[in-house]
């Protein structure tokens, strides 16, 4: 039997909870099925979900199934860097701007951010739910830095120390530190430390960039099993390991996607 972490329940239970105007027979879908043309962006994300179409092909190889669902992904962050940022640059500047569908920007704003979530979700869960469980059968897996065994574990750390350790920076913001710049698109950890401050406990903000120059997984081979580390377990673990006589309060992996620079006069 599969399980999912407590984590992951409580994102889908806070996910489940938010108002979801795409199921709803409200004025906003009413307005939409009356239009005589189709939304753009709507439309967008029905195509992304006949690429998801393909990840759930049975007759498909498991590699090829990931390979369309990782599309999807990419699909996604070009869409909300796109056009979800057109539609940003309107609201931010206060443009009037209409939906192809006959909708305003900021209900159509709404609208367009429950669609991304439902796919979020729908995407999510088939990884977690039908793909994931399939990765033993095929003799490899997803293995968390808390299931490694001693010897691997010890492994895992020495490739953090001469490999991945090198090229950690944090990068503070505080009163005497400037907002750092952080990539697009990139795996960041936001770590808050508790540091001595005019004659006080002060709380501090690091970021930390996990490198692009390595690889996504730390591969350790098995006799019947390939197992595959993730980098970021590999680093939040070692994480201490960059703080010396610190105190961590809280570490968080997070990406940032920031929108394109689009004109007004751009379609919309």
């Amino acid at each position: 039997m599969f399980e999912v972490s407590g984590e992951l329940k409580t994102y889908f239970e806070q996910l489940s909870k938010m108002d979801n105007p795409v199921l709803e027979k409200n004025q906003s879908t009413s307005r939409i099925d009356e239009s005589r043309y189709i939304s753009r962006d709507l439309s967008w994300i029905q195509f992304n979900y006949r690429v998801l179409d393909q990840a759930k092909h049975i007759n498909r190889s498991i590699f090829d199934r990931l390979k369309f669902l990782a599309i999807t992904a990419t699909n996604l962050d070009e869409f909300c860097t796109i056009r979800l940022g057109s539609l940003y640059n309107y609201i931010d500047y206060g443009k009037e701007r209409y939906d192809y569908s006959g909708m305003r920007e900021e209900p159509f704003r709404k609208l367009l951010l429950n669609s991304l979530r439902n796919f979020v979700i729908d995407q999510h869960e088939y990884f977690l739910f039908k793909l994931k469980p399939l990765f033993r059968d095929h003799n490899f897996t997803l293995c968390p830095y808390g299931e490694l065994s001693p010897e691997h574990v010890k492994q895992v750390n020495e490739y953090f120390i001469n490999t991945i350790f090198p090229m950690l920076t944090p990068m503070a913001f505080d009163s005497y530190h400037t907002f750092p710049v952080l990539k697009n698109n990139r795996l960041l950890f936001g770590v808050v430390t508790k540091v001595m401050g005019d004659g006080q406990e002060m709380n501090r903000v690091s970021f930390i960039q996990v490198p692009s120059n390595i690889p996504r997984f730390y591969e350790i081979p098995g006799e019947d099993l390939l197992r595959f580390v993730p980098v970021e377990e590999i680093i939040r673990h070692n994480i201490q390991q960059l703080f010396r006589n610190v105190e961590i309060q809280s570490v968080n992996l997070f990406r940032i996607n920031r929108r394109a620079r689009c004109a007004y006069g751009s379609p919309g």
